[in-house]
């Protein structure tokens, strides 16, 4: 369906919309993209592949989930509970390093890089310091290149590392996982930061009016998929007034009315939304300034003043 829909789009974007598309986000299957490629719908002029970033910043957990799975078929135990192994709290923890590299490097050279930096910074250690990769300068993430930077003495690994590999037994097995997700050719697909939130989004609106586990007839699957698509793009109440002139319909009062409930249900969802994260955000300053206090206290010999202190 994908690949049928992505040729017409681009068959006729230039007799409808007088443009052309120049790139096609899509979530790694190439079927819709080389369809494109196949059918040349302008010319010599070149479609570029753009990757979405949720579904690339996903691919790292299930594929190091997946190599445990394998290794451990075959009696080799990359998990379990020992310090520098592979847990699934430090499998999580790489994902997320990973998913942020790619959205906030740049340019595929420094995404390869940052991408390599979340993982050999994870193996260094005090007598063997793996920071090559990581960014320079005082404001650097790593402890080690920020002390540098200062001229000072770097910390002690043990503290800074807080999701420590044990290089000797995982980089055989996770390296090659971590240089094919670091490859240039798909750094560079991820250059222009493009999702399908979007996308998926409004495949969530017309599923939830015509739901893919029952049949419908045609004129109500198109009715709904419109009718989604509307309410989608300008809201219930725009929509519903224009679905029911264009299908000859009245307008009652209590169609009307239900309308402007969804729309308002709609603005309190989204308003709701944006205050949990906003009530996020300031519990991680507010823990962010607790935690600089303490280490001031700290370094100037501990809490001066305070309930109880004599």
């Amino acid at each position: 369906m994908e690949v049928k829909v992505a040729e017409i789009l681009f068959l006729r974007s230039i007799e409808r919309h007088k443009l052309r598309y120049v790139t096609l986000v899509s979530d790694g299957d190439s079927k819709a993209y080389n369809r494109i490629c196949e059918v040349v719908p302008y010319g010599e002029a070149q479609i570029e592949k753009e990757e979405c970033l949720n579904h690339v910043g996903k691919r790292l957990g299930t594929a190091l989930r997946n190599l445990v799975s394998d290794c451990s078929k075959r009696k080799l135990t990359l998990g379990g509970r020992g310090k520098g192994t592979f847990t699934q709290k430090a499998i999580r923890k790489l994902s997320i390093y990973y998913s942020r590299v790619i959205r906030s490097a740049p340019t595929a050279h420094e995404k390869q890089r940052a991408v390599l930096a979340s993982l050999f910074h994870c193996y260094s250690t005090d007598n063997n310091p793996q920071h090559q990769f990581c960014p320079v300068g005082k404001d650097s993430f790593c402890f080690y290149q920020s002390a540098l930077a200062k001229k000072e003495t770097p910390g002690p690994h043990s503290v800074h590392i807080h999701t420590p590999l044990n290089r000797k037994l995982l980089h055989s097995y996770i390296y090659p996982v971590y240089r094919r997700l670091s490859d240039p050719a798909l750094m560079k697909r991820c250059q222009l930061a493009a999702t399908q939130n979007a996308n998926e989004s409004l495949h969530n609106a017309i599923w939830t009016k015509c739901s893919k586990e029952k049949f419908y007839t045609r004129r109500t699957v198109r009715f709904r998929a419109t009718s989604a698509i509307a309410e989608f793009s300008a809201g219930p109440i725009w929509a519903h007034k224009k679905l029911m002139e264009a299908y000859g319909l009245a307008t009652g009062a209590d169609s009307t009315r239900l309308a402007r409930q969804r729309q308002q249900k709609r603005l309190d969802d989204s308003q709701y939304a944006a205050k949990k994260k906003m009530v996020k955000r300031r519990q991680q300053r507010r823990e962010a300034r607790r935690k600089l206090l303490a280490e001031l206290q700290e370094a100037e010999g501990g809490q001066a003043y305070g309930a109880g202190i004599a």
